[in-house]
């Protein structure tokens, strides 16, 4: 993990939705389930990691009102490019 441990902040390593499903808000549904349930185990913040090549899941992210931020100290050179972190307050 680059990112270092923050009270009250959870993470989320990894999101699926089968291409058959994709298009269908099913995401953005995982997403508000998720949010719930880490408000109700008390985190206020959540962020993520994901690939650069996954546009329309980013899109999805940011209308979710997540934001980009910057890369963790630590995180290796050569996979800036590919890798981009968000976060969002929960509450």
């Amino acid at each position: 993990m680059y990112h270092e441990a923050v009270p009250g902040t959870a993470e989320f390593k990894r999101m699926f939705v089968n291409e058959n499903g994709r298009g269908h808000g099913l995401g953005r549904l995982m997403l508000e389930r998720m949010f719930e349930h880490m408000i109700s185990d008390g985190y206020q913040k959540v962020f993520f990691s994901s690939a650069t090549f996954l546009t329309h899941a980013r899109a999805m992210y940011e209308r979710a009102g997540f934001l980009g931020i910057p890369h963790p100290a630590g995180f290796p050179d050569e996979w800036r490019d590919r890798v981009y972190f968000m976060e969002r307050t929960l509450v």
